[in-house]
């Protein structure tokens, strides 16, 4: 985990942004995440100002800062872009939502006021304003709540890509099976699998709050959730009963989570991993490639998102949107004043949450 943080209460009276840097001077001197004032450029031609409402703290976030997330298309760091007046410091956080404060020259498409969330990943979200190429926002809908509209457009819509790209072959009545089944990417895909008519097995780590989060999930349309220990017993085969072998695994974990998962799925099916929580490799038995033929695959939404059309994403928001207001897709979370960041980074830290970590701008 990372250092706790402290920051000064009159820096958040002035336009602020929490930035960090994998300079060797800073970093050695600094703690992860800083905190800077500063003036919010004026938008240039094809510019738009948008001030920001609300953002997560999501694990890639964390990455990012470490220095550990992935690299796309020869961009470092996931794709964000440094500081332009300090080239050594990076803004923090990938997803969002904010209102367009001011819009500049040869502008379409927008107007003062709007909600706006992200296009494009890791734009530097940890911000109380944010001036940018107006090709890198999008519009939201209004009518959602604003911590839900902050968190849209990673985990719900990775789990519609996830049943999109990979299930799209799944008639009612099949089986899911997840692990990592408590993150906010385990309730969406819960809920939209479930939407689907589709049985959702979920695996959760072993845990003091068990029985709570097993309540939780199978309410929010689970057939079965169970920990990761009894997953790995020879009772799990009986203890899915009736239900279908599974035909698409979502794999979050790696490690002993994806070996044990594959010895109850169906022949043929598919395994996609969208994440390595464990930081432990993946490890596969022989038997589930040669003899079951299972197809192993992997997703990052960032790439699919620039390998596919602003229309396209914006298709997938409104369907989301949709889900929301008509409460087929619940998701949890803690709202946090930014002058409580502090407190919010180190809930974000702790084992066995079960909510997402919200900041929001506005609130101070």
């Amino acid at each position: 985990s990372l250092p706790a943080l402290k920051f000064k209460a009159s820096q958040f009276k002035a336009p602020f942004r929490f930035v960090y840097s994998h300079s060797s001077g800073v970093a050695a001197s600094k703690q992860p995440v800083m905190l800077q004032n500063f003036t919010p450029g004026k938008p240039q031609p094809n510019e738009i100002l948008v001030r920001m409402q609300a953002a997560p703290i999501n694990p890639a976030d964390i990455n990012m800062i470490q220095g550990t997330y992935g690299a796309l298309n020869g961009v470092s760091n996931g794709g964000a872009r440094p500081i332009h007046d300090n080239g050594e410091f990076y803004v923090a956080g990938s997803e969002g939502v904010g209102v367009v404060e001011d819009i500049g020259d040869n502008v379409q498409g927008f107007q003062k006021g709007q909600r706006v969330i992200p296009a494009r990943p890791a734009q530097g979200t940890w911000a109380s304003h944010i001036t940018a190429d107006a090709d890198n926002w999008m519009p939201v809908d209004e009518d959602i709540p604003i911590e839900y509209a902050a968190t849209i457009g990673v985990n719900p819509c990775t789990a519609y890509r996830l049943l999109e790209d990979f299930g799209s072959h799944l008639k009612d009545g099949d089986t899911i099976v997840q692990n990592g089944a408590s993150s906010m990417l385990g309730y969406a895909m819960t809920q939209l699998a479930r939407d689907k008519g589709l049985n959702v097995v979920n695996i959760i780590r072993n845990r003091p709050d068990e029985a709570g989060l097993q309540e939780r999930l199978n309410g929010l349309g689970a057939s079965v959730t169970v920990s990761d220990i009894f997953a790995r017993t020879k009772r799990m085969h009986d203890f899915l009963g009736e239900l279908p072998a599974p035909k698409l695994g979502i794999n979050t974990t790696g490690g002993d989570q994806l070996r044990s998962m594959t010895t109850w799925m169906d022949n043929d099916s598919t395994v996609v991993t969208v994440g390595g929580m464990s930081r432990k490799p993946i490890v596969l038995p022989t038997s589930a490639l040669i003899f079951r033929n299972l197809q192993f695959r992997g997703f990052w939404l960032s790439r699919w998102v620039l390998e596919n059309s602003k229309e396209d994403r914006q298709r997938m928001i409104n369907e989301l949107a949709e889900k929301i207001k008509a409460r087929k897709l619940v998701l949890f979370m803690e709202r946090w004043k930014a002058s409580e960041f502090d407190l919010a980074y180190h809930e974000h830290n702790k084992d066995f949450k079960t909510r997402k970590q919200v900041i929001m701008f506005d609130e101070l």
